[in-house]
């Protein structure tokens, strides 16, 4: 999995199958290799952490938001990983590895319907399901 963070051509959107798969992959680790997972993205060196957020995960994210009306689990699978992305920033130490706004998401409040995706999200919680609150994600 670590590797695939590595692949130059990660962010072409000629490979948004692979990156779903591995964003669906890294929503299902463990705390304790989530928590390692975390740990080795804070010592990338900047150039790479940078590229990973404002180019690989907002821009899949973006394209993403931008073909549906509403939020679809993938988006909220790569939102999962831009908040591991966040912590890892936040482990550096002062105000992180990369600025606050790089976490920031246009698409959220331009593409997305807040009306539909709070029912969809309300008749989720009242039916039992959960693990889509995409909402708890204050840089989005």
């Amino acid at each position: 999995i670590f590797i695939l963070f590595l692949w130059p051509e990660i962010g072409d959107p000629d490979h948004t199958p692979v990156l779903t798969t591995l964003f669906r992959a890294l929503c299902l680790l463990g705390k304790n290799m989530r928590h390692t997972l975390i740990s080795w993205l804070s010592k990338l060196d900047y150039e790479l952490f940078y590229y990973l957020v404002a180019h690989v995960v907002q821009n899949f994210l973006t394209l993403n938001l931008s073909s549906s009306s509403y939020i679809e689990k993938i988006v909220f699978h790569a939102t999962v990983v831009l908040g591991m992305l966040y912590e890892a920033s936040r482990l550096v130490g002062g105000e992180g590895k990369i600025e606050y706004k790089e976490f920031y998401n246009d698409a959220v409040n331009s593409v997305v319907d807040i009306k539909q995706d709070y029912r969809r999200w309300y008749d989720s919680k009242i039916n039992g399901r959960t693990g889509e609150d995409w909402d708890s994600f204050s840089f989005t």
